[in-house]
């Protein structure tokens, strides 16, 4: 039996293929399902997550179920579409393939935790007591470096770095936050106009 995890639980057991090894059991279509919840056919469920991940329906397939990888290419292929244009199969891998979209864009916490990162990153934590840079460290900054360039000369390895700007960084949070919104000024009040007897205003 394979083992296909999935959002939401731990593993899936997948059903035993057929005893003649044919691997067939393609789902009946169904409707008004909740695509965020695991299909019931099993096997429907781990095409759908190989699916989701890969993008190739006769891999999935053949994943899903293990004795089509004994079958012809095209038989695989006419299996698979059968079983990818099922409505309950087409929610189930919209709805994946929006979790995965979803889960690989940056929120606003992730951003600010970025520039924050960058705001607070010190060159001196990536130096060693000796003053050489202290690889481990600089391998770890990642997301705060500008740029990094080895140089391998007749006197030795020189590793120069550059941070990002850090002020930058301040401005982004600044702005990302609200805290640099244009205050209005409102100007009120009464103009006195006096004219004079004379005629001057």
């Amino acid at each position: 039996m394979g083992v296909f995890p999935y959002p939401g639980m731990s593993t899936i057991k997948a059903q035993q293929v057929d005893r003649r090894g044919n691997g067939m059991g393609t789902p009946k279509s169904q409707t008004n399902i909740d695509p965020s919840k695991p299909l019931d056919n099993l096997h429907a469920e781990a095409f759908c997550l190989a699916l989701a991940k890969s993008g190739l329906a006769n891999a999935a397939y053949a994943e899903a179920y293990p004795a089509a990888r004994k079958w012809k290419p095209a038989t695989v292929r006419s299996e698979a579409s059968r079983l990818a244009a099922l409505p309950q199969v087409q929610a189930r891998l919209d709805w994946l393939r929006k979790q995965a979209a979803s889960s690989a864009v940056a929120n606003l916490q992730e951003v600010l935790e970025y520039y924050t990162r960058i705001l607070r990153a010190c060159p001196s934590r990536l130096l060693n007591n000796d003053g050489s840079v202290d690889i481990l460290a600089l391998k770890a900054a990642g997301q705060e470096l500008e740029s990094v360039t080895i140089d391998d000369g007749p006197l030795g390895r020189k590793i120069k770095f550059t941070l990002r700007d850090g002020i930058a960084a301040a401005r982004e949070l600044a702005r990302l936050q609200g805290w640099e919104k244009t205050q209005k000024v409102e100007h009120s009040g009464v103009i006195e106009v006096v004219r004079h007897d004379d005629g001057r205003g």
